[in-house]
Parts: C-alpha cells; sequence; structure tokens
C-alpha cells in the first residue's frame, strides 16, 4: 500500500511511497557513478517511463524462459542447490 503521512525528507525524490519501507530506506544516499550527469532519481526515471507494465511483463516472460531452459538442462543435483525439482516450471506470461 501507498502511504501519503510520516513521508521521508526526499519525498519528492520518488514517485510513491510504500508504507512498509521505513524512512530511512527512502533516506539514504544515492551511490553515484562516474557520470554524475547522468544521475537520475527514483521518481525522474518513473516519470520519464523507462519502466511499462509492457515492458516488465516483456522482461518476466524472458525470465521464465531463460529459467525453464536451466531447469531442463541441469541434472537434479545441480538444482538442489537452487531448491527446485527437475520438474519445477515457471508459469508462462
Amino acid at each position: 500500500m501507498i502511504r501519503t503521512t510520516n513521508l521521508p525528507k526526499n519525498v519528492s525524490d520518488f514517485p510513491y511511497i510504500l508504507e512498509d519501507i521505513p524512512n530511512e530506506m527512502y533516506e539514504m544516499p544515492f551511490f553515484l557513478s562516474e557520470r554524475v550527469d547522468y544521475f537520475k532519481t527514483p521518481k525522474q526515471v518513473f516519470d520519464e517511463g523507462y519502466f511499462t507494465k509492457e515492458g516488465l511483463d516483456v522482461s518476466l516472460a524472458r525470465f521464465a524462459i531463460s529459467f525453464n531452459i536451466l531447469v531442463d538442462i541441469f541434472p537434479s543435483t545441480d538444482l538442489e542447490m537452487l531448491n527446485c525439482k527437475p520438474s519445477t516450471k515457471i508459469a508462462s506470461f
């Protein structure tokens, strides 16, 4: 759920604030790479539409395909470290 009270000091850097995430997590400093001019706040990234529902659906589908291939080609002993069974499949999206 999204909260509207007890907001972090830098609330303007985020498109929304989740009630299960403490303010300390939002107020942590951003670690900038060498290209400071390229840095964007989470709100800027959200507003520019880099992450859309359609894009996330495509990424999730690619992950599901990759995971299913791994499950099919590795023997069950290798999959034990992943805590999954050879017959485990992720639902297609």
